[in-house]
């Protein structure tokens, strides 16, 4: 019997070494994944514009995207009398998706914005020297789709469709649609780990398209001789 891989997206932190913040593995790979390429128009170079602005104004790098949805199902958990999915069904794996798309929060930051709230209601806060609430980091999410597709994304949107409960109203069959946007380069500057893997995976498709100009080549030779 053939094991295959299994799709996975995974939290981490500034780099992949140490424990992992949140992983979710696809129970099920999704049966068909829409890719679209968001190809920027190139905004009218002002005229008089100097060579370097003309090449900023049309080098804006395309934006790649993925749809898919993703099945959840907790019946052969509960027939192997699993206890997680017993008390729960399958909301650790739904509640695991959505912690990937909200914010960090830091107890310490909350903390200090309800004091300075509570200094303000009291009129007891130096507005000019209050420092701003600074704003929560999302999490950082790889989307690992095979040895060849390892990705740093943003998840922009996510739709969860409950479709089975326990006698308890546990979720227990799901269907949850994603869309993850592909981070561009410059919005990974300081991600080593991220970076890494968007340049193994731009390796893959180069070497992918050498190989299909190889093959083009081989058919051309094939049509001349033949």
């Amino acid at each position: 019997m053939t094991n295959f891989v299994k799709g996975v997206l995974v939290e981490y932190g500034t780099d992949l070494i140490g424990p992992l913040k949140n992983i979710v593995i696809f129970q099920f790979n999704p049966e068909e994944i829409s890719r679209s390429i968001n190809i920027p128009i190139p905004s009218t170079t002002p005229e008089g514009a100097s060579a370097k602005e003309t090449v900023k104004q049309t080098g804006t790098r395309p934006r790649d995207s993925f749809t898919l949805t993703v099945k959840f199902n907790a019946a052969d958990k509960l027939n192997n009398n699993d206890i997680i999915a017993r008390v729960f069904g399958i909301g650790p794996e739904l509640a695991a998706l959505e912690q990937m798309v909200f914010p960090l929060d830091s107890i310490g930051d909350l903390a200090g914005a309800f004091v300075d709230s509570i200094g303000d209601i009291l009129g007891k806060s130096d507005k000019d020297t209050k420092k701003p609430i600074p704003r929560l980091p999302t999490p950082k999410i790889l989307f690992i789709w095979g040895p060849s597709r390892i990705l740093p994304v943003k998840i922009e949107s996510m739709s969860i469709t409950e479709q089975k409960f326990d006698f308890i109203l546990n979720p227990i069959q799901a269907t949850v649609e994603l869309k993850l946007g592909i981070l561009n380069i410059e919005e990974i500057q300081d991600e080593p780990a991220a970076k890494a893997a968007q340049q193994w995976t731009s390796l893959i498709k180069k070497t992918q398209a050498i190989a299909n100009l190889k093959n083009t080549a081989d058919a051309i030779v094939d049509v001349v001789l033949f």
